[in-house]
């Protein structure tokens, strides 16, 4: 707060708040669903089809993750130029 700054700490915050809950929430749904979902591979039950089904859900929260922060920063971008 004290580089005025303040708001735009906060917000980053929140956002990845937000995409860490969307991430366990995904993880929850899927050990429910899939079984034998997040066990190591040398524990019983392991199945690499099931770890395989489970990437695909995190890339793509952290490939929406990205995209915002990509969006975020082209509009701070363009907001500073119009400024000037």
């Amino acid at each position: 707060m004290l580089n005025g700054k303040g708001d735009d700490n906060l917000a980053d915050v929140g956002k990845k708040v937000g995409f860490y809950v969307a991430g366990q929430l995904v993880k929850k749904g899927l050990n429910k669903v899939l079984p034998g979902a997040g066990k190591k591979i040398e524990k019983k039950g392991f199945n690499l089809g099931t770890e395989i089904l489970m990437q695909g859900p995190k890339l793509k929260v952290s490939g929406a993750e990205r995209l915002i922060d990509a969006i975020v920063k082209k509009n701070k971008a363009e907001n500073e130029q119009s400024k000037e």
